[in-house]
């Protein structure tokens, strides 16, 4: 899984996951992803995954098998607060 703003395609962390088996309605499992990915090993099977983020909640069915599924959560950018980096601090971040 991949946590990205949807226009700017920044990286997100601390979105909260539940992952449910077919149509329950308990979680099998729930977690922050602290970081942009999450890696999962899942038994063969359908799952339905909510991520949520800053209040906004992404759901999307997964039918895992033998191959590997990549599943990508878009969410609305931050604010802006419109202050665009300098040429300096851009330098520095290179």
């Amino acid at each position: 899984m991949l946590f990205v703003t949807a226009k700017r395609g920044g990286y997100l962390a601390d979105v909260v996951i539940a992952i449910y088996e077919s149509d329950q309605s308990s979680p099998i499992l729930q977690l922050t992803a602290e970081g942009p990915m999450c890696l999962m090993s899942t038994p063969k099977g359908n799952f339905r995954i909510d991520a949520i983020y800053g209040g906004n909640r992404r759901s999307v069915r997964v039918a895992a098998d033998s191959r590997p599924a990549q599943v990508v959560f878009g969410f609305p950018d931050e604010p802006w607060d419109g202050i665009k980096a300098s040429e300096d601090e851009k330098q520095q971040a290179r």
